[in-house]
């Protein structure tokens, strides 16, 4: 039996990217853990594949999928999500795992080439927020925070980190009622496409979770529009008052009933909010208690991002990052309502401070993204240099950029790689992987039909031989392939590069084709979802 050394464990974690052939020996480790844990902890894990027998003996799924910094979008995290609970047994919870450093993979990439950096970069306050607020509006039950040093680290980097969970946990106390005990309710459709507005239902109330959604978000958070947001709380779920939830206090909105619902105008959205629907004092009283435990700590915290931001903009403007021209534009305006900001936090008016903020953030939002999208111009895909992948990295990736134009690169060390000779690239080592679902064959070729360059091409086929029998979503590729080994050394620089076409989109996944080496490994992978003609890669 499991004594008093383990009576700080929560809950029992059996690990990450849990499978098919996981699934024996997590079997007998979950019968071990119920066996010798008295107090009958849960037992969690994160699962790539088989959710539905995996959800039949865990306690909780954890889905796992790093977004921040890689090529999976930000804006299809709460899909994804909804995709995972459908694949679930209905009543295990499912957990979801957030960001709040880089992944494993792409700081050990970004130490290889900078050994002498120091810390790690932090993430967006903002990204993570949105991946918060995408896994409440996906159904999730419960939230994990996954860091991979401590909170309490010496540096700017650790205190930003921490002090953005005190203040999405606060937002999580006040969403509590409606992650723990509501159901995820349909979306709502709002004036601009570019609004996703999630909403969680209980018998008493209903919350909005309102996000601004743009391209690219995962790298540099998009700019945050100042323009009102026009949207219709539908039918009866629209019965009672709409308000927008503030540092400060309840809203309320400016508000029509009529024909189909409530039509709602929100100002001063930001990237993203909140909008309770409710009438019952009880829920009232609830979210005021909530948003008052934090009313002086938010305006103040946001407040020294912006500044933290401005001066590291003008850092880089002084490397020439950041256009001069665009500095004294946007620059000066965000100045501006950075005083202004300053000025009325020190008279305690807090609600003026958010009408400066957003507009001062907006300004900085512009400045950061145009910095970011002239360098990832420069490349197919911002994941091509790992220094490319955040603003944060944007000084070390010219400067590397600048080291490595004169650099002298080998010949290919890639053997077989031309998929000219299927014998020579079969004996280099180059093998192909099928996993059998039901209803969906596979085939692999070489093609002479329209190659990119020599006399043929690697094919890669997956198609339904049932149209209504086969599964509508791939929890896992039915079909990949694995090169030969090339031999590398610590130190080295390494060039992948390549062609591929997918003329068609790519249904049962998100992912599309993911194209990723055993070093940066899927969080730092290539996805494409169609191209028409040929593509590079690089």
């Amino acid at each position: 039996m499991l004594g008093s050394d383990y009576a700080r464990v929560l809950a029992w974690s059996l690990g990450r990217q849990l499978g098919p052939r996981d699934l024996t020996s997590t079997r007998q480790q979950v019968d071990e853990l119920r066996r010798s844990d008295p107090l009958a902890r849960p037992i969690l894990g994160a699962v790539d594949g088989d959710l539905w027998a995996y959800s039949q003996m865990l306690d909780a799924i954890v889905a796992d999928q790093p977004v921040i910094g890689s090529t999976f979008p930000l804006r299809q995290f709460e899909a994804w999500l909804r995709v995972r609970r459908r694949l679930m047994r209905s009543e295990t919870p499912l957990w979801v795992a957030v960001q709040t450093e880089p992944s494993v993979e792409l700081q050990t990439q970004i130490d290889g080439l900078l050994p002498a950096r120091g810390e790690s970069h932090a993430l967006e306050p903002n990204q993570v927020r949105s991946m918060t607020f995408a896994a409440a509006a996906a159904g999730a039950r419960g939230i994990y925070f996954r860091s991979n040093s401590p909170l309490n680290a010496p540096g700017p980097t650790a205190e930003r980190r921490a002090k953005t969970l005190q203040m999405l946990n606060a937002e999580l106390e006040l969403l509590e009622p409606w992650m723990a005990g509501g159901t995820p309710g349909p979306s709502i459709d709002a004036a601009d496409p570019n609004v996703r507005i999630a909403s969680l239902m209980t018998d008493r109330s209903q919350i909005l979770l309102v996000t601004r959604q743009a391209d690219d978000q995962q790298f540099v958070s998009s700019v945050p529009s100042t323009e009102a947001i026009h949207f219709v709380v539908p039918g009866s779920s629209g019965t009672g008052d709409v308000f927008q939830v503030t540092s400060q206090g309840l809203l309320p909105l400016t508000h029509r009933r009529g024909a189909g619902g409530v039509r709602v105008v929100l100002e001063n959205a930001g990237l993203a909010t909140l909008v309770l629907v409710a009438r019952e004092q009880l829920v009232l009283n609830h979210v005021a208690r909530s948003v008052r435990q934090a009313s002086r700590e938010f305006p103040q915290w946001r407040f020294e991002e912006a500044t933290r931001q401005f001066e590291e903009i003008r850092a880089a403007s002084a490397e020439g990052i950041v256009p001069m021209s665009d500095l004294q534009r946007l620059g000066r305006t965000a100045e501006m309502y950075l005083r202004e900001t300053e000025r009325v936090l020190s008279t305690g008016d807090a609600m003026s401070a958010d009408h400066y903020l957003v507009r001062a953030e907006s300004a900085l939002a512009q400045l950061r993204r145009s910095a970011w999208e002239q360098a990832a111009a420069a490349f197919p895909s911002p994941v091509t240099s790992p220094l490319c992948v955040s603003f944060d990295t944007l000084p070390l990736h010219w400067r590397l950029s600048g080291a490595l134009r004169s650099a002298a690169w080998s010949s290919n060390l890639l053997a077989g790689g031309e998929f000219e000779d299927l014998n020579h690239t079969l004996a280099s080592g180059w093998q192909q992987h099928r996993r059998p679902i039901d209803h969906v064959a596979a085939n692999v070729e070489f093609s002479l039909e329209t190659p990119q360059s020599g006399r043929s091409c690697l094919r890669m086929q997956t198609w339904k031989t049932d149209q209504q029998a086969a599964p509508t979503v791939m929890e896992v590729a039915p079909l990949w392939i694995t090169s030969a080994a090339t031999p590398v050394e610590a130190g080295q620089v390494v060039r992948i590069h390549g062609w591929v076409k997918v003329p068609e989109a790519i249904e049962g996944s998100l992912d599309g084709l993911m194209i990723f080496d055993s070093f940066g490994g899927q969080s730092l992978a290539e996805r494409v979802t169609r191209t028409g003609g040929w593509r590079e890669f690089l």
